[in-house]
């Protein structure tokens, strides 16, 4: 039996923006493809069943303006409201807090819509401050004013609008839970020299047996490369296998800062063309870690892929930021331009959230160009950064409480360790704790 179609009434101002916010929502996080938009020219967002209907209060996308996205016209309140027959709260950014019922016809005062395309686009990083790289500060943003980073805002509204739709007739899938584990390959060498040694020395404080193991650790990565602390790849790929992980390592060929790029690895050297073939043969994703300035630089991201291409004898087509420094529209068109599919860059430097409000893919939108473009944002939610872990047991649990909010609903995300980031024992308890409560459904 086919599905019913979905007949969806959209304002004909903007409608390009509405229709990718509709693509997000309705194809890609709840799998319904037969649906037709119909524009009127001063409207609400109207949802038609067999069964009823659902209207979204249109607050943002109203008039011909020049440019919506701009600091006037960045949330002012945040708008927490319930729904009937749901326990769960929600929160939007943009509209009222009037909900409706009655004669199988539901309104919704919040702006689901606007509120969505706000977090999708990021478009808000175009009129703030950048910090110090040039990266969309988490700091001033209204994902830290409002609290919501711990939150997947599309996802909620995903998982209330499916509810509403199947009440009014129109059958919905979330999809299924897939975690995918990822590697950036910054360096594969601790200690490049005695200053490597000496620096690890002092970061070991007053502790004589653990100077001894940096000592030994020296000796061993003098005599053989592959014996250095960060050329962890063997473990990883080992603990990696136990817990089948859809996994992808992200490699860098490339050197446009040298304050930012310590790539200390060329992708024909043996030992590196060693490591490539075990990854392929464990099939495991390769993708580029694409060099400092590219985020700012066309074709300098084409030389770098191009690069890699040659060195694993395949095409390319996940990406990911190195220092996670994007520039939201620009560098997503460079993507574009250069044949990228897959991107997992979109995570401010905090590393454990839901940035961009979703823990499931999305399309990228180019603000600028008014398109959806081919590359998909598969959201990394948790980056373990480098400090030499301390307390395994409280890191562990603010990772697998994002974990389990995104699982909660059935997010496809990737999850972001260093191969630098296994060094020690209690590092790798981490690791491993944290691949174990991943490959759990």
């Amino acid at each position: 039996m086919s599905q019913p179609c979905l007949h969806i009434t959209i304002p004909g101002y903007f409608d390009r923006e509405v229709a990718y916010v509709m693509h997000v929502l309705l194809k890609q996080n709840l799998g319904i493809s037969n649906y037709i938009l119909e524009r009127k020219p001063v409207t609400n967002f109207i949802f038609t069943g067999p069964n009823g209907s659902l209207e979204i209060n249109n607050a943002f996308f109203v008039g011909e303006q020049a440019n919506l996205f701009v600091a006037s016209k960045l949330p002012q309140n945040k708008i927490d409201f319930s729904w009937p027959g749901l326990q769960e709260r929600f929160t939007s950014l943009f509209g009222s807090d009037e909900i409706k019922y009655a004669d199988q016809k539901y309104y919704c005062g919040p702006d689901l819509i606007a509120s969505s395309f706000f977090l999708l686009t990021q478009w808000e990083s175009h009129t703030k401050k950048s910090d110090a790289l040039g990266r969309y500060n988490y700091v001033g943003s209204s994902i830290q004013r409002w609290e919501l980073y711990h939150r997947p805002l599309i996802n909620e509204y995903v998982f209330l609008l499916k509810n509403v739709l199947e009440s009014i007739g129109i059958s919905a899938n979330r999809g299924s839970y897939e975690a995918t584990f990822s590697c950036d390959i910054d360096s594969v060498q601790k200690f490049k020299s005695v200053r490597n040694l000496a620096g690890a020395m002092y970061h070991s404080g007053l502790n004589t047996s653990k100077w001894k193991k940096e000592i030994l650790a020296y000796k061993k990565s003098k005599s053989n490369a592959i014996q250095d602390p960060y050329f962890s790849f063997d473990y990883m790929l080992g603990a990696l296998q136990q817990h089948n992980l859809r996994s992808v390592f992200y490699f860098m060929t490339g050197k446009t800062n040298t304050r930012y790029d310590h790539n200390d690895y060329r992708m024909e050297e043996p030992k590196m063309q060693t490591l490539v073939k075990e990854l392929k043969q464990h099939k495991i994703n390769i993708g580029l870690h694409p060099s400092f300035e590219t985020a700012y630089t066309p074709g300098t991201m084409a030389s770098e892929k191009s690069v890699l291409e040659k060195a694993i004898g395949e095409e390319v087509t996940m990406v990911r930021q190195h220092y996670l420094r994007y520039k939201a529209d620009d560098t997503w068109k460079m993507y574009d331009d250069v044949g990228f599919k897959i991107d997992s860059s979109v995570q401010f430097t905090e590393g454990l959230g839901f940035s961009a409000g979703s823990c499931t893919p999305y399309s990228l939108y180019s603000i600028s160009e008014r398109r959806m473009t081919e590359v998909v944002e598969w959201p990394l939610i948790l980056m373990k950064k480098k400090d030499y872990v301390k307390d395994v047991e409280k890191i562990y649990s603010s990772f697998a409480k994002i974990i389990d909010i995104a699982k909660k609903h059935h997010g496809r995300f990737q999850v972001l360790f260093h191969n630098s980031d296994v060094e020690t024992e209690t590092e790798r308890e981490l690791f491993e704790a944290t691949l174990n409560h991943l490959s759990k459904s």
